[in-house]
């Protein structure tokens, strides 16, 4: 399963921000991203990338790492950040630092 997603993975030099992603669709016969105008809220370069990506990654580097994702002898390091987490989770006063070189522009394809 990793060695297809690793192989599946975006590349891109003219959208970097989509460089290093996983696409919505993939076409495995085609062996292509595949994406259609006509679905419902979905454009063709949609990237699912809080439900998707984060897990492929995460989950690459847990291995990387040789571990597991929620393993016992990581309990210490998991309830000492716990209370920092939940609050930024949760407080809906606190806002993520969003950085303008990573805001697209323009819509890819739409040149």
């Amino acid at each position: 399963m990793a060695d297809f997603l690793c192989r599946i993975q975006a590349r891109s030099v003219e959208h970097p921000y989509l460089d290093g992603c996983w696409l919505r669709g993939f076409d495995d016969e085609l062996w292509e991203f595949f994406g259609s105008s006509s679905d419902s809220g979905w454009g063709a370069w949609s990237v699912e990338s809080g439900w998707t990506n984060n897990w492929i990654a995460g989950t690459m580097g847990l291995m990387q790492l040789n571990r597991g994702f929620l393993c016992r002898t990581s309990a210490p390091k998991y309830k000492a950040r716990f209370a920092e987490i939940r609050r930024f989770m949760m407080d809906p006063t606190i806002q993520p630092k969003i950085h303008r070189q990573h805001i697209a522009t323009k819509t890819p394809g739409a040149e």
